[in-house]
Formats: C-alpha cells, sequence, structure tokens
C-alpha cells in the first residue's frame, strides 16, 4: 500500500514517522500476519492441485481396467505380410483362419491421350482446334445420394491450366505435365466410392473434352447418358415436368428415409423403455411402497447426495455456504428460471438424518449491497437499507457526510462494540452502483418441508427392508436390487424426455408418444409384452419404406445437387434448367461418342477378400471383422493365406506392469510429501525481509516451506493408507483367494526399500528391474497357465481401488466432486485472509491518519507558541 510524502517534525524535531510505525505496529503486525497465512495457505493450494491432479489420474486410468475388455490382448499373425496386415482385439478368437484376397482397393484415375506437340499450360481451346462458341462438361463422383455431379464452363479461351484448376476445385486431383503432353486425373477417395465421370454436357463440351484428350467412352459415360435421358419427353416442356415431377420423388424419399428411421430408433427406443419399466417393476417387488414414495426415492437415486429435496420432489443443488453458514440450494424450473433456497442444517438425530431450517425470512428478497475492494457491504433487511454489515459482521450506516458524498460509517466492530463517532472508519460509496443479493424463494414458495436426497434414500431403502422382510444376511444383496431402479429410472426419464424426430406423423410411422401411450396402457392391463410384440410388425413396414425410398434416390442420382435446393430460388431454377438442357442432349451426345487416342482410364475398386468362405467390400482396403483388423496389400492365389490368433501373454503382462508403475509413480510422490522434511520456524517472508536477502536465499527459503507444506498431513495419510489397503486386499476367484504376492508382486517394506518407497510395487522376474530381476517369474507363468483367473483377480483389486478413491473424491460442503483436499474451505479460508487483510490495512490506514493529523496539530500549536515567544522577547529587548 503507497503512503503520501509527509514533512514532519520541523517544528518538535521528532521523528514523528518512526513514532507512528511504533505506534501503528500492532496494526502493521496484523497485516503481516495474515498476509504470511494467506501466502502459505495459497502455496498449499498449488500443493494439493498437483497432488490431486496426480492422483484423479490415477483414477481415471482405472476405470476401463476394471472390465474383462482391457485385459483380452490378443495377437494376430498373418503368414504372408505382403499380401495382409493383421492386428486383434480382445474380441477377435482364438485360432487359425483362412484368408484370400480378391481385389485390393484402388483409386479412380485417368492419363489423358497425349496433346498435340507444344502445347502447354496456356493453350486455349482454339488454338486446340475448337475455335468458337461455349458449352459444358460434367463431372461426375460418387453414386446414389452421395453422387456430386458438377457442370465445368468452358469456351474457345479456356486454358489447359484454367480447365485443369476448375476440376482440382471439383474435387479430383489434376494436373497438366507439359514435358509429356498429358492431362492427369486421380479420385481422392479409394474405391468405388471414389469413381467419376467426364462427359460432354452439351455439343461443344463434347468437343472440347475430346479435344483436351479426356474423352473416353466407357460403360460409366453411357450409363451417365442414361441417367439423364430416361427423363426425356416428346418435347422440352414435358422434359421439363418429367424432371420436377422426378425431383418431387427424390425429396419425398429423403423425407421418408429420415422419418422411418427416426420411427424406428422411436420403436427400438420404445423397446428399452418396455424393458426398463419391467426390469423396475420387477426391483420394487414385494416392497410394499406406494407410487409415491417410488418416484420420490428414483428422483432422490438420480440426485446428488449433498442436493436437497423439497415435499414436491423438485431437487435443489448445493451451493456456496455464506458467512453464518447458510447453504445457498438452487433449482431451474421449466421455464430455465433459477430459483433459490437458503437454509442450513440445525441438527442430526441419533440416525445421522439430517435436519434443515430456512434462513431468516426478513434477510430473503433483494438486499441492497455495495461492494468496495475485495469487501462487501450488504443491507440488513429489504425495507430499510440504511444499515450494513461488512463480510465480518461490521456494522454501518449509510448518508451524506459533511462533504455531501454517500458513505458507509461504522457504527459497530466485528464483535459488536460501538464505535465512537469521532474518528470512525468511513467507506466512499458515492460512485459506487448498488448491487442485489439473490433473491431467495421464501418458505411457503418452495414448500416448508427439506429433507436430504441422502436421507431420503435411506428412509425408503429402510422402509423397504422392513416390508420385504429382508434379513440382515440378505440385506446388501436386497439393496443392490432395488437400487438398480436408478438405471431404469434414468432410461424411462430419458425416452420420456426426447425430443421428438418424427414431425410427419403418419400411420407408418411412429411417435414416441403414441408409443408411451400404448406401452403405459399395456403395462396398466398387466401385459405389457403384448405392446412389445407388435413392435417387429411396425419395425418391418419402417424399414420396406427406407428400402423402396432408397431405391428411388440410387435411381435419381443425377438429381441430388439439385434436390437440397430450395424451389422457387433462382439457383433451383437454374440447376433444373441446367439439367433438362443434358437431358435434351443426351441421346445425341451417347450416339456421337468419341474416345480420345492414348486415354487410360481405371477405374475406382473396392477391396474384396474372402474370409473363412464369406466374402466381404471395402473401399479403403482396411476390415474389421469380428475383432481381427486386416489390411489387404495384393492378391492371394490358390487357398490363399493363414492369420493365427492367440492370446498375447506379453501384452497381459505390460498391461498389469503398466498399471503398478502408474500406481507406483503416484504412491512414491505423496509419501515423498508427506516425509518431507520439516521447516519449523519457516514462514513467508514480507517485502522487507525479502530485500535483506538475495533472489537465491529467497527462493531456496521459499523452496524449504513448500516442499514442507504436506508435511505429516492427516488428509494425505488417509489416501496413501487407502491406497496401499486397496493394493493389499485378498479377492477370491473360483473358491481359492490371491492377492498381489500370489502372483509375485510385492512390497519390499520400509526396512529394504529406498527412502520414501516402502509403498511401491515390483514384479519377481521383472527384467527391467535389478532387484527382482533373479526371481522366479510368477505373474507371467500364471499368465501363461491360468490368463482367466489373472484377469479375474485383476478386475477385482482394480475396482476396489477405484471404488476406494472414488468414495474419497465425493462432493461434500468442503471439498468439490473429483477433490481429495477441501478446496472450498481453503478457498473460503482464502478469501477470508483477503478480507482480514484489507481490513487491517484500512485500520492501519485510518490510525496512521489520525495519529499523523494529530502531530501536525501539536506542529501547528508549536508553531504558534514560538511565533507568541519571538514577539514577547523582541519587546523584552527593547
Amino acid at each position: 500500500m503507497a503512503s503520501p510524502i509527509r514533512m514532519t517534525g520541523l517544528n518538535s524535531g521528532l521523528d514523528t514517522e518512526s513514532i507512528v510505525k511504533a505506534l501503528t505496529s500492532s496494526y502493521q503486525n496484523k497485516v503481516d500476519k495474515n498476509k504470511k497465512a494467506q501466502t502459505k495457505l495459497g502455496w498449499k493450494q498449488d500443493a494439493w492441485k498437483n497432488i490431486n491432479k496426480k492422483v484423479y489420474s490415477l483414477y481415471s486410468s482405472l476405470d476401463s481396467l476394471r472390465y474383462s475388455n482391457s485385459y483380452k490382448i490378443k495377437k494376430a499373425t498373418s503368414s504372408d505380410t505382403t499380401k495382409a496386415t493383421v492386428s486383434a482385439s480382445g474380441t477377435a478368437f482364438n485360432g487359425t483362419q483362412k484368408l484370400k484376397i480378391l481385389n485390393t482397393a484402388t483409386s479412380a484415375s485417368m492419363t489423358g491421350g497425349q496433346l498435340a506437340k507444344g502445347t502447354s499450360g496456356s493453350t486455349t481451346l482454339a488454338e486446340l482446334g475448337i475455335s468458337s462458341g461455349s458449352g459444358k462438361i460434367t463431372l461426375s463422383m460418387g453414386k446414389g445420394e452421395n453422387q456430386k455431379t458438377v457442370d465445368i464452363s468452358v469456351n474457345a479461351s479456356t486454358t489447359v491450366n484454367q480447365f485443369v484448376s476448375q476440376l482440382q476445385e471439383a474435387g479430383l486431383s489434376a494436373n497438366f505435365d507439359s514435358t509429356n503432353g498429358r492431362i492427369y486425373l486421380n479420385s481422392k477417395e479409394s474405391g468405388s466410392k471414389g469413381d467419376f465421370t467426364l462427359a460432354g454436357a452439351d455439343s461443344f463440351g463434347a468437343d472440347a473434352l475430346y479435344a483436351l484428350g479426356l474423352s473416353y467412352t466407357s460403360e460409366g459415360t453411357s450409363d451417365l447418358y442414361s441417367s439423364y435421358a430416361k427423363y426425356a419427353g416428346g418435347s422440352e416442356a414435358q422434359t421439363r415436368d418429367n424432371v420436377t415431377a422426378a425431383l418431387a420423388s427424390y425429396k419425398t424419399a429423403k423425407s421418408d428415409i429420415t422419418e422411418n428411421n427416426a420411427s424406428i430408433a422411436n420403436i427400438r427406443a420404445a423397446y428399452t423403455y418396455a424393458n426398463a419399466i419391467t426390469a423396475r417393476d420387477e426391483a420394487y417387488k414385494n416392497s410394499g411402497l406406494t407410487s409415491a414414495q417410488k418416484d420420490r426415492y428414483e428422483t432422490a437415486l438420480l440426485a446428488s447426495d449433498d442436493a436437497i429435496m423439497t415435499s414436491d420432489n423438485k431437487v435443489y443443488t448445493k451451493g456456496q455456504t455464506d458467512k453464518d453458514g447458510n447453504i445457498t440450494y438452487s433449482y431451474k424450473d421449466e421455464d430455465g428460471n433459477e430459483k433459490r433456497i437458503l437454509a442450513k442444517e440445525t441438527g442430526t438425530d441419533e440416525q445421522g438424518k439430517k435436519s434443515y431450517a430456512y434462513y431468516d425470512q426478513e434477510r430473503q428478497g433483494d438486499l441492497a449491497t455495495y461492494k468496495v475492494g475485495n469487501v462487501t457491504y450488504t443491507a440488513t433487511t429489504n425495507t430499510d437499507a440504511t444499515v450494513f454489515k461488512d463480510d465480518d459482521g461490521a456494522e454501518f450506516t449509510l448518508g451524506r457526510d459533511e462533504n455531501d458524498k454517500l458513505v458507509l460509517t461504522m457504527t459497530k466492530d466485528s464483535s459488536g462494540n460501538s464505535v465512537s463517532a469521532e474518528g470512525a472508519y468511513k467507506v466512499d460509496v458515492t460512485n459506487v452502483t448498488a448491487g442485489s443479493t439473490p433473491n431467495y424463494v421464501t418458505a411457503a414458495q418452495a414448500n416448508t418441508s427439506i429433507t436430504s436426497v441422502a436421507d431420503i434414500k435411506k428412509n425408503t431403502e429402510d422402509l423397504y427392508l422392513q416390508n420385504a422382510g429382508v434379513t440382515e444376511a440378505d440385506k446388501d444383496k436386497a439393496l443392490e436390487k432395488l437400487r438398480s431402479v436408478a438405471g431404469e429410472a434414468r432410461t424411462i426419464r430419458d425416452f420420456e424426455n426426447a425430443t421428438e424426430a418424427v414431425t410427419v406423423d403418419t400411420d407408418e410411422t411412429y411417435t414416441r408418444a403414441e408409443l408411451k401411450a400404448a406401452i403405459d396402457e399395456a403395462h396398466a392391463n398387466g401385459n405389457i409384452n403384448d405392446a412389445t410384440q407388435t413392435f417387429a410388425e411396425k419395425l418391418q413396414v419402417n424399414r420396406e419404406k427406407v428400402t423402396n425410398a432408397q431405391k428411388i434416390i440410387d435411381g435419381n442420382g443425377v438429381l441430388a445437387s439439385a434436390a437440397s435446393l430450395a424451389e422457387g430460388t433462382p439457383e433451383y431454377e437454374t440447376a433444373v434448367d441446367a439439367i433438362v438442357s443434358k437431358v435434351m442432349n443426351a441421346a445425341s451426345l451417347s450416339a456421337n461418342q468419341r474416345q480420345s487416342e492414348g486415354i487410360v482410364h481405371t477405374a475406382g475398386e473396392d477391396a474384396k477378400i474372402d474370409l473363412n468362405g464369406v466374402t466381404y467390400t471395402s473401399e479403403s482396403g482396411n476390415f474389421s471383422i469380428n475383432g481381427l483388423n486386416i489390411t489387404a496389400l495384393a492378391k492371394t492365389e490358390g487357398d490363399g493365406i493363414t492369420i493365427n490368433t492367440q492370446t498375447d501373454t506379453q501384452g497381459l503382462y505390460d498391461k498389469i506392469k503398466d498399471f503398478l508403475s502408474t500406481y507406483n509413480d503416484v504412491i512414491n510422490e505423496l509419501t515423498d510429501v508427506y516425509n518431507a522434511e520439516s521447516a519449523k520456524g519457516y514462514e513467508p517472508l514480507t517485502d522487507d525481509e525479502k530485500s535483506a536477502m538475495s533472489d537465491k536465499q529467497v527462493e531456496k527459503w521459499e523452496k524449504k516451506i513448500k516442499d514442507s507444506l504436506l508435511r505429516r498431513d492427516t488428509t494425505l495419510n488417509s489416501i496413501m493408507q487407502t491406497m496401499a489397503n486397496s493394493m493389499s486386499s485378498v479377492y477370491e476367484v473360483n473358491g481359492k483367494k490371491y492377492s498381489l504376492a500370489s502372483f509375485g508382486i510385492k512390497t519390499k517394506g520400509i526396512l529394504n526399500s529406498e527412502a520414501n518407497r516402502q509403498y511401491a510395487y515390483h514384479i519377481d522376474g521383472d527384467a527391467d528391474d535389478k532387484d527382482v530381476a533373479s526371481n522366479v517369474d510368477k505373474l507371467m507363468a500364471a499368465i501363461n497357465d491360468d490368463p482367466e483367473s489373472v484377469t479375474s483377480f485383476m478386475k477385482q483389486l482394480v475396482d476396489g481401488l477405484y471404488k476406494n478413491l472414488d468414495k474419497k473424491m465425493k462432493s461434500t460442503s468442503l471439498r468439490s466432486a473429483y477433490t481429495v483436499y477441501n478446496d472450498k474451505e481453503m478457498k473460503s479460508e482464502y478469501n477470508s485472509y483477503t478480507s482480514q487483510i484489507k481490513k487491517w490495512e484500512d485500520k492501519l490506514a485510518a490510525m496512521e491518519e489520525r495519529y499523523y493529523k494529530q502531530f501536525a496539530k501539536m506542529e501547528s500549536t508549536l508553531t504558534k507558541l514560538q511565533g507568541s515567544t519571538s514577539g514577547l522577547t523582541g519587546m523584552m529587548g527593547r
């Protein structure tokens, strides 16, 4: 905080600044103490963030390792890697399979005929013999609804390079090689999907294509002309009618596919919905719970444990805690408006169930606030905004001072002691815009009954156990079955709340609403299966509609581009005109096709393989079949080649080793931090203290403190013990008990390990670990002998560690979700230090100002006294 320049002690000869500094030292000490504490807390937050990042990373990596698929590591080999390369996922079957490569994927290409000697990129069509006029060349790529047609405009002045550029813009790889005098074209996609055809859209276009050496008579070219010729009528007007009718059919087919696919999706979702209802009924069997109790329980199951619910089943999510210990809970209504409740826990009964009370209603509503720096001053009522309190509870009144400034004047300190008006601390809010606190709902608006979500679940489960007569021995299994309704409830609600995809409701399409109504009616009548049995017939109807619509689209691929445009627009009319023109020219152009001399065209072909007698095709040459990944490289002869698939024992070993390595890295770092050297007597330095030291000394000093911040921390120790205990757990597989030690995986213990490495695990026989490399490799032996047992044990071990860490990272009033330390509490404490520092700095400044004013008054008095004394001395000297 900057200090003003003062001229003091001129008359008294006193060192006023030193005196004032001494008189206010207690205030400065308070400032320094809070600053040091805040700095230390900030460093501690950083230390915890680093720890949390490591623990959360470990936690995240465990998720997939809890399931069998992570350990199903397969290895596939090809008998001839020049014909095909293979790999396998965990779902592939072990054994030998026969593979024939019938065809490899190729990209469509065209090498144009050789142009006249001396042709360059700047040569025009006129120079190539097309002296006058203009026209279009049609480039067609792909098939069906993915077919793309582009018309390339050319005229007598079009150069070779300009034409090549237009082909590139249309989506082909194109180049003119002036050395060889040829144009080279290649599809950017392999397989039949990338096949392309070039044809004249009119006689000028056909002549231009021939002159450029790119005229090719092929089945594809003839098909392209035929695809237009089929729309021909007796006149141009009739042809236009045929084209527009076909476009209408095309668009209807597109709509039919969309709507019927949406209907199919609805029916499939309805199956899931019906199954969820059936499973939910089974879970509630003999529960004795009412419909209202079930609804409330399901709502609670889908909510966070630290949320609260009102009596009308609205879930209010927990927010921040204010300085008085009141917690903000928020809820969004159907219109998206946020409603809030201020409540606080008022007690906990013997069963651990919590009770709540609403915040003082007089404090609800819009309360005026002023925020100055980091301090907020809030009105105590919403009716008379003249009395305010700061964040520490000190009381202020709002009014005008002698200079007509709007100020908050302290009347009581944070301890409730009255403050004298003379010299009272004041806050200028003249230029501060007044705000307001959130508008909290009243008890009546939100319903007066509040219950924690955790208690609702426990109350319901206790009632269920009582009604169903569940014994203590069967309690866990029964509760697991009951809690399974959470998943079913989520499925049911997802179906009910999903956005309707069917927009055109016909006799053949089925909306979610009508499917739900049918299922609910059948459920009410006790024959829900009857409803689902009719779904198969509905699915078949929708599938046939999709198939028929797809045939229309595939048969009218040349209309795809025009069909995507809005009818009546200039773009649509232009596209229709172009199609009509092509139709009118198609017959004569097809009959008069010419092929450029020396042109070579290679059609794009899909790769085709035969695996165990079944044929598969791929546009790219890559196949994924039942866990096998095959890349076709070259055709095979005769019986083809063989693929051998087996369990990758080394891969499974490495998977376990990688997990242990990750675990060791984390537990070692935690142990280092926990056992760090003490920094007793070290505290963060003030600016004055830093100025007396070198930068290296300051850095060393601060590092000493930072390294020790989590030394012997109880929370850290709890995390370490959770991890260590989880890893030492024993699990049963096929009636036999296993631990990590069963597979030669052990720690060295505190006596035999290096410092802070007592929790790290080592695998006997691991060649990379010199301390245990000579031991018998029990893990690899177990994997070779019984990989299923190893996998089953590891799944249970990792799942236990995952769940225990998950408990440590649950959200509470003191910490956020997925956090192992009390970050909320630390943040609140950090903010509290900010307020305290501001408060003591303000008090320090006020006291300094007060003392300086008193000394200034004394100096002024001395000046007057000296003047009087000088006058008296002068009179006596006459």
